[in-house]
């Protein structure tokens, strides 16, 4: 499998994002994916999908949260929470949340682009997920009171079909068939992995682009 570099990261981002496309094929049976015409109440949320390399490999670096929180207890996601009124920004938000949770500095991070956003009915949330590369993992520190641990897992591994099935999960509303990522005893499902699956995508077409590009490059010769 590819093993992919920032550089592959800022070129795929480049891309018209597929939105729904993409989200379609991780969301859970019977949710729905468009926001309601009429809510005045909807909350902001960001989330940092956090890349960061190691063994020189790519990593997401997702967390999985407390048990004792309220919204969705005991999930794998990716660091981020709801936005307060004195955030500036969805990337302050994201790189805000990153801090608390695990204790990595917003000038660790170098944010590199955007997702789209996702709707919530669950917790009536909207997400704005915001893509940043670590280049100094070193602090990193748990803030127990939210999160669980902090998870590591390949990039790559999100592309590899085999990772992807249909699992029974139990929700506050009862138990729900969903697409879900296994990897490495991990599962990742709902939100977290409606974000990676175009955060797939993305990474896919661009792959697609080049080798097509280099192929007719090298038949020219």
């Amino acid at each position: 499998m590819k093993q992919f570099k920032k550089d592959d990261i800022i070129h795929a981002l480049k891309q018209k994002l597929p939105g729904e496309k993409a989200h379609t094929t991780m969301l859970p049976a019977g949710r729905p994916i468009s926001v309601p015409d009429k809510n005045d109440c909807i909350k902001k949320s960001a989330v940092l999908v956090s890349l960061f390399e190691t063994k020189g490999m790519l990593h997401f670096c997702l967390t999985r949260r407390s048990n004792k929180l309220k919204h969705h207890p005991g999930q794998i996601s990716f660091p981020g929470g709801r936005q307060d009124k004195s955030d500036t920004s969805v990337q302050y938000t994201a790189l805000r949340e990153m801090e608390e949770e695990t204790g990595i500095l917003p000038s660790f991070v170098e944010i590199i682009g955007n997702l789209s956003e996702i709707y919530i009915p669950v917790s009536n949330f909207i997400i704005y997920p915001v893509v940043g590369f670590i280049n100094n993992t070193k602090p990193f520190r748990v803030n127990t009171h939210e999160v669980e641990e902090i998870i590591a897992l390949p990039v790559s591994d999100f592309l590899i079909e085999k990772h992807r099935m249909v699992e029974t999960f139990s929700t506050t509303s009862g138990k729900i068939p969903s697409p879900c990522y296994k990897i490495n005893g991990y599962t990742i499902w709902g939100a977290t992995a409606m974000i990676i699956a175009e955060f797939s995508l993305l990474l896919k077409q661009h792959l697609a682009r080049r080798e097509a590009y280099y192929g007719n490059a090298d038949n020219d010769q």
